[in-house]
């Protein structure tokens, strides 16, 4: 619902077709939850994890 009002948004104030703006902010949306998601992310692959120390 967020990624079709920040679409029309867009849409509206850059005088872009509606359809196309809401499948791109959605598909960004869906890559950002890819890069930075809580479990199996990109970047928590990437950055070192801290172990428990004795």
């Amino acid at each position: 619902m967020l990624s079709s009002l920040i679409g029309l948004l867009l849409s509206y104030h850059f005088s872009l077709p509606s359809g196309p703006a809401i499948i791109l902010v959605a598909g960004l949306g869906y890559a950002l939850s890819l890069v930075f998601g809580p479990v199996g992310g990109l970047a928590g692959r990437a950055l070192p994890r801290r172990y428990l120390e004795a």
